[in-house]
């Protein structure tokens, strides 16, 4: 079973399970992974460059960046909490394929106080402000032409 960790941050509850490398099944969200999955008729580059641009229009830094190699990876943003520190950082993965290229966005959690040193969680699509941060920059990278297929609700 799945170990849930609550954190409870300003006006907003944050629900993190621990991160698990399974494939993604389809478009949307993908409930095994933690994952917003956005499938595009772009390539790659444009994609990527979408994908950046998305990033920085919700204010987030990007700390790493690699086109050649298809990753974003945002700066790490510090979270106060009445139960220690939390760090949240986001990452994209783009991969080209034969008819477009598909964007898989991730954020995980990492919590630093006595009791859990070091555990890193994956940010889970409940209505909270982190996800919905994510779910506005999977609205960006698909723009305003294409409709929302995530069933991450």
């Amino acid at each position: 079973m799945a170990k849930i960790c609550l954190l409870f941050l300003a006006t907003s509850l944050v629900v993190a399970t621990p991160l698990r490398a399974q494939a993604v099944s389809r478009e949307g969200w993908d409930a095994n992974r933690k994952a917003i999955v956005i499938t595009t008729k772009l390539p790659a580059a444009e994609t990527f460059r979408r994908t950046a641009a998305a990033f920085a229009a919700e204010g987030v830094t990007l700390d790493n960046a690699s086109a050649d190699a298809g990753f974003l990876l945002a700066s790490p943003e510090l979270i106060h909490t009445l139960s220690g520190d939390v760090t949240l950082q986001y990452r994209a993965s783009v991969v080209a394929s034969d008819s477009g290229s598909t964007v898989l966005l991730t954020g995980t959690l990492s919590l630093h106080d006595n009791s859990s040193r070091g555990s890193r969680y994956a940010l889970t699509p409940m209505k909270t402000e982190q996800w919905a941060r994510l779910e506005r920059i999977a609205d960006r990278i698909r723009g305003a032409s294409q409709s929302r297929t995530d069933s991450a609700r």
